[in-house]
């Protein structure tokens, strides 16, 4: 055998695929969007202070469906499936919510 048969292949590593890697970031919310989403916050404080989950989630499934931000989307699905589970019990929402993650 030659010294070359023995020499492990070496692997390049393409670098555009580290830029590129990952979801396309949002478009810019509009001020009505960042006004909504403000006051959801306030919502999404209010009742977990008093602690009514069911509110808190259907307050968090909205800001995510009205969120321009592809990751937020998905952060905020996945919080709300979380809580769906551990606060309600709900697994059918939970996986609604799930699914939202993947889309």
């Amino acid at each position: 055998m030659s010294d070359q048969e023995n020499e492990s292949p070496e692997i390049e590593m393409d670098e555009s695929v580290e830029e590129t890697a990952g979801p396309a970031p949002g478009r810019e919310p509009t001020e009505e969007e960042l006004a909504q989403l403000a006051e959801l916050d306030e919502t999404i404080a209010k009742y977990t202070e008093q602690k009514r989950w069911s509110d808190v989630i259907k307050a968090i499934v909205a800001k995510a469906e009205l969120h321009p931000d592809p990751a937020q989307k998905v952060e905020l699905h996945a919080e709300a499936g979380r809580m769906y589970l551990d606060k309600s019990s709900n697994q059918a929402e939970a996986i609604k919510c799930f699914e939202a993650v993947l889309e």
